[in-house]
């Protein structure tokens, strides 16, 4: 009974660390498509702003620079934190 109940135990451990697995697998899968997103978009961005003219940039644009700005050191220290906790 004894031997039953351990195999039963690393059954359902071996399943857990199976789903585990997936689920940052899939983590990771995300994240890097939101970074490669938010790459797209800066690069986006940056083509669209009229550096190269004598215009100033709108308060829109400049709360759209800061935001891809903050989203990617968020973006950054998450994949940096997740990568370590591996």
């Amino acid at each position: 009974m004894f031997f039953q109940d351990l195999t039963v135990q690393k059954e359902l451990t071996e399943s857990e660390l199976k789903e585990e697995i997936i689920a940052r697998r899939d983590a990771e899968r995300r994240l890097r498509n939101a970074e490669e997103s938010l790459q797209r978009l800066e690069a986006a961005l940056q083509e669209s702003h009229p550096s190269a003219n004598t215009e100033k940039p709108t308060e829109l644009e400049k709360e759209i620079f800061h935001n891809v700005a903050s989203l990617k050191s968020k973006e950054s220290s998450k994949s940096l934190n997740q990568r370590e906790s591996l």
